[in-house]
């Protein structure tokens, strides 16, 4: 239809010509195959985690994603730049992003949080999905609603948030600059997502951030984009204690380790004092010698025996 439409249109509507890069072509490519791909393969998780004032993390919420650069490799093309290719093809992935936790079987002990056009929380399939979503999943989902599209559409996202609250899910607004929440007057969440670094490599200026955390809530403020171990030092200066990235996932790792280690030291340990211990006691209860009961003489004694 749109090309008959080209077609159609007089010599002054259309540039002098035609666009060299047939982008419906593309989106039409790439429809069919989401469709029909299965998604788990290209399906990535990331935890996020609430560290606490003696440094141990502890996992708060599971996001689940697309991994954008193996789907753009699958398919040949460019899907970021900000072009409406990408916003078509996110939506498409929203449907089947919520397809694929309905099928998953894994288990979470924490909630699973996933990036959703407030288009999608607002469409009536939406609730239809949601209402066959197994009870260990139900109302355990936190949406995310990207912060652009606050900024753009406010009324539709508030729409969709309050979809999300009579669903009795959680909600977080994503990708959202410190400025802007050091500026206020965003929508009531559950989360705010402020990414370290942007899409443009820069840093977020956390100076001075301590007493905006405070007043969002430190329940509610997550860094994310954590990429190394400098993210996590400003985040905690600034008052963060959720994080989320490359640089905490090691962390957590770390922490665990050394918890291990030390359990294992106690059980190593403890059985060590054990054998030590029935080493000293004698025949009848008796207290034995060093070295065993009786000593060297008693195993002699009893060999000879």
């Amino acid at each position: 239809m749109a090309r008959e439409l080209l077609e159609l249109a007089e010599a002054g509507d259309v540039p002098a010509e035609p666009p060299a890069d047939d982008g419906l072509g593309r989106f039409l490519t790439i429809e069919r195959s989401l469709r029909a791909v299965d998604l788990a393969p290209l399906v990535r998780q990331s935890q996020a985690f609430y560290i606490d004032d003696s440094g141990t993390p502890e996992p708060v919420l599971l996001e689940v994603t697309v991994a954008m650069t193996e789907l753009e490799r699958l398919f040949g093309v460019t899907l970021r730049g900000g072009d409406w290719l990408f916003g078509l093809v996110t939506e498409l992935l929203d449907r089947r992003m919520l397809y694929h936790l309905l099928r998953d079987r894994s288990e979470s002990p924490v909630p699973y949080a996933v990036k959703l056009h407030a288009s999608t929380v607002r469409e009536p399939e939406f609730g239809h999905l949601l209402a066959q979503f197994p009870a260990r999943k139900h109302g355990r989902l936190v949406v995310e609603l990207p912060y652009l599209e606050w900024v753009a559409d406010p009324a539709a996202v508030q729409s969709a948030i309050d979809t999300a609250r009579l669903n009795d899910l959680a909600v977080a607004l994503d990708h959202v600059p410190f400025a802007a929440l050091r500026k206020g007057g965003l929508p009531a969440v559950d989360y705010v997502r402020v990414p370290w670094i942007d899409d443009a490599g820069a840093r977020a200026d956390l100076s001075d951030g301590r007493a905006v955390v405070e007043a969002v809530g430190r329940e509610r403020c997550v860094l994310a984009r954590c990429g190394e171990r400098k993210a996590i030092d400003d985040g905690l200066a600034a008052g963060f204690r959720i994080m989320q990235g490359p640089a905490v996932s090691k962390l957590a790792a770390e922490h665990s380790k050394v918890v291990a280690d030390k359990e294992r030291e106690k059980v190593v340990g403890g059985e060590l004092a054990a054998m030590a211990g029935s080493r000293d006691i004698g025949e009848g209860g008796t207290p034995a010698a060093p070295g065993g009961a009786f000593g060297w003489l008693g195993r002699v004694l009893r060999r000879k025996g």
